[in-house]
């Protein structure tokens, strides 16, 4: 069984959650003791026209946070909180287009979107490219683009992408193969409680891959992503290795294990990418050609 690469387009092209440089952080408006936290956003989004306060809206009807998700909604707040350069948003217009939730599947539209987030200093939005060039979705298919594209998110410390490029080194996909790099990138990712890396790093350890086993380590990192909670496509993976780890731990190494589980980052989204400061010329280029 291969490494899982999370590069399944549900995780791939998720992205949500993450605040972007060139917008401000999406944190609701003071609302006033007459008015609830929620009714503050609602205030500050279609009253103040305050673009973080938009895609606040956006978010809560796109993952359905305390009110029915309604695509077309989140499609709205997003577009207007995007006209007023908003780059996180832009990048969830993207998701939409490329998903084809509350608009027609449309991955050039997805393309355009990520490009203008990225421009604007979105990691996850420069990820989010990478996954297209992976695919061959809307652009031509090119492994090696695809690489470059994390490559710069990566050293910025985006853990999705740090995750994927550790998948792709794994594989020799668009670069050479080099699990040692692998396992070293998915240890950057997991470090900052990402499930899909701390369950690829915890099967490094299991299996001996790109450095020594350690069976205690292995069950640990994998223990930690499904306590946090791992994406539906890793489930799977997760409890398989997470089993026979298990069945090759003594009771007093597996205790040990659990402890060391208990102890390990268990960051929030895993969608929660750190954004550049100021757009990254690297970046930028590269996600526009």
């Amino acid at each position: 069984m291969k490494i899982q690469r999370v590069i399944a387009m549900g995780v791939l092209l998720a992205g949500a959650g993450s605040h972007s440089a060139g917008a401000e952080p999406a944190v609701p408006a003071i609302a006033t003791s007459a008015e609830t936290p929620d009714q503050g956003i609602d205030r500050a989004a279609a009253g103040d026209e305050d673009p973080a306060a938009m895609y606040d809206l956006g978010r809560k009807f796109d993952e359905g946070l305390g009110v029915a998700a309604d695509e077309r909604q989140a499609f709205q707040w997003y577009s207007r909180a995007a006209a007023r350069g908003h780059a996180e948003s832009m990048n969830r217009l993207g998701i939409l287009y490329a998903q084809g939730r509350g608009v027609p599947q449309d991955y050039v539209a997805a393309l355009a979107w990520y490009q203008q987030a990225a421009a604007r200093g979105s990691l996850t939005a420069v990820s989010n490219v990478a996954t297209l060039y992976f695919y061959g979705l809307g652009v031509p298919q090119s492994y090696p683009k695809a690489a470059r594209l994390l490559e710069v998110a990566a050293q910025q410390g985006a853990a999705d992408a740090q995750n994927k490029l550790g998948a792709m080194y794994n594989d020799g996909l668009g670069v050479a193969q080099d699990q040692r790099k692998a396992r070293d990138l998915f240890r950057q990712s997991a470090g900052q409680g990402y499930p899909p890396a701390m369950v690829n790093l915890g099967r490094m350890y299991t299996e001996a891959i790109g450095g020594e086993r350690d069976e205690i380590r292995g069950f640990a990192w994998i223990q930690a992503a499904i306590n946090v909670g791992v994406p539906a496509s890793m489930t799977e993976l997760a409890y398989f290795e997470l089993g026979a780890a298990t069945a090759r731990l003594n009771r007093r190494q597996l205790a040990r294990a659990q402890q060391m589980a208990r102890q390990l980052p268990a960051a929030g989204s895993p969608a929660g990418e750190p954004s550049l400061p100021a757009p990254a010329e690297a970046a930028r280029k590269l996600a526009s050609r």
